[in-house]
């Protein structure tokens, strides 16, 4: 429901969403619904005037969840997400940020989002 927020990806075990000033958001699951490898969340912040761009990534045992439900008559996909982030790299240096102190949680959820069977 974002404003600029599109769909580029999404199904039982992953979601991928791209949205207006350079956020991305890239899930990836186990079977049971639990934060994968590979998930990732890219977004712009500026600290004081300076512009940066970090790719965040949760520890090496991800805490979170991405709940699916698919609409039988439909096909289409409603659910929640839960991401805690702890890593973030500055995109443009590539230097791992002093930031966040403490796990970052980024939640979100979705409907009527059209099943991609890939």
């Amino acid at each position: 429901t974002s404003s600029g927020a599109s769909v580029i990806n999404v199904g039982k075990d992953r979601l991928e969403l791209y949205a207006d000033g350079g956020w991305h958001i890239f899930i990836v699951a186990d079977v049971e619904g639990r934060i994968a490898s590979g998930t990732h969340v890219q977004f712009p912040i500026k600290l004081g005037t300076r512009p940066l761009n970090f790719d965040c990534r949760p520890a090496d045992h991800p805490s979170g969840h991405l709940i699916t439900n698919t609409n039988a008559n439909s096909g289409e996909i409603d659910g929640s997400f839960v991401v805690e982030v702890v890593t973030c790299i500055n995109t443009q240096s590539g230097k791992t940020a002093a930031w966040p102190y403490d796990p970052l949680p980024i939640r979100g959820s979705f409907r009527g989002l059209p099943n991609d069977p890939r």
